[in-house]
């Protein structure tokens, strides 16, 4: 009888995990999966859920001094070294003719949706401002691009996946693209 107790309270024990104090079984791993931005202005990286962002690629616009990232939908996101605040963003898209209904508008995001004074186009778009490994990015979508809401949603994912990142501090799945 003794035996079965214990063996008892050892498969209750197991079940209910070690008592260390680590809880990784309820934390949400980091994806495997990312996009290097692989250019030396540009030490980040889009860490992402495999297939979440088809064919997402990162490339050097050196024209206009910015990373531009793309997928195989049309999402497209510009990335550059600057230090505009969402605050001075929004000051500038407010002082224009259009009129502006923010979906996100946050210290690092503004989504929002900008009409024409007759209401008769509407365009959504995304501006965030993030402080990386001490260096500020502005990333912004397409200006000539209109996205829907779900796809503005998909750029703000975008932009929560980004990440300071070197080439030596991970050994993840790189999607093979860049």
């Amino acid at each position: 009888m003794r035996i079965l107790a214990l063996l008892g309270i050892s498969i209750i024990w197991l079940s209910c995990g070690s008592f260390t104090g680590d809880d990784s079984r309820n934390s949400i791993p980091e994806p495997e999966f990312f996009v290097p931005f692989n250019h030396a202005s540009f030490p980040l990286a889009a860490f992402t859920d495999d297939g979440q962002f088809p064919g997402l690629s990162a490339r050097p616009n050196d024209t206009f001094g910015r990373m531009e990232l793309q997928d195989e939908r049309g999402l497209s996101l510009f990335v550059m070294e600057d230090s505009t605040t969402c605050v001075s963003k929004k000051e500038e898209i407010e002082s224009g003719i259009f009129q502006i209904e923010y979906v996100v508008d946050n210290e690092r995001i503004l989504a929002y949706k900008s009409s024409l004074p007759d209401g008769s186009e509407s365009y959504h778009h995304l501006f965030a401002s993030l402080l990386l490994n001490g260096t500020h990015y502005t990333l912004e979508s397409d200006p000539l691009v209109s996205y829907n809401q779900s796809e503005l949603r998909q750029l703000i994912d975008l932009v929560n996946s980004i990440r300071y990142h070197t080439p030596q501090s991970d050994n993840r799945i790189s999607n093979g693209n860049l």
